[in-house]
């Protein structure tokens, strides 16, 4: 009888604390999207490496994501291999990402309010080591995750490589300084 009254308690203090739930990084994933001023642009496809949410009373109160940055491919439809590898060493270069010193960039999900179909959540986003104030919102999706897509001004994070707002003359080679994500999340 004790034991069961001790599991019981187990299991009431887990609930109460929260559960953090692992996410499944073969069906969750990370599109971008980056235009340049004028016309055209690339999309592409991120991995992470890791991450979980944390539930409290099964709604989604905090967690955290890592993405590898050494994933960054191209999906341009039209592009043949020889040019989305140039692409890819670009933006892993230190124009970019500086993917060699910087292998990952996460996301910390610090706060999260409850809205109808999902969350606003609150976080911080760090890219090239460099950390910034993250608003988004989470949306339940009908195969029991969550998406988002999210503008993310890359300047903020040291990213001005072809930008216009550093840069001038640079005609068709001007480059947004906001991409987009969309994300998809799953956890098990």
């Amino acid at each position: 009888m004790r034991k069961l009254l001790n599991i019981l308690i187990l299991l009431i203090a887990t609930v109460a604390m929260g559960q953090t739930k692992k996410l499944q990084l073969e069906s969750s994933n990370l599109r971008w999207e980056a235009k340049k001023v004028i016309a055209g642009g690339h999309k592409g496809t991120l991995t992470f490496k890791s991450g979980e949410l944390i539930y409290k009373n099964n709604e989604l109160v905090g967690g955290s994501l890592i993405v590898d940055m050494n994933s960054l491919a191209i999906t341009d439809e039209g592009m043949d291999a020889k040019g989305k590898a140039n692409l890819v060493k670009h933006l892993k270069s230190n124009d970019f990402f500086s993917v060699k010193k910087y292998a990952t960039a996460s996301l910390v999900i610090k706060e999260v309010t409850k809205i109808q179909n999902g969350y606003k959540a609150q976080g911080e986003l760090t890219i090239k080591g460099i950390t910034k104030p993250l608003d988004f919102e989470l949306f339940r999706t009908a195969t029991e995750g969550l998406s988002s897509t999210v503008d993310i001004d890359r300047t903020q994070f040291g990213i001005k490589y072809g930008s216009g707002s550093f840069f001038s003359n640079l005609g068709d080679k001007a480059i947004e300084d906001k991409f987009t994500i969309y994300v998809y999340l799953s956890v098990n």
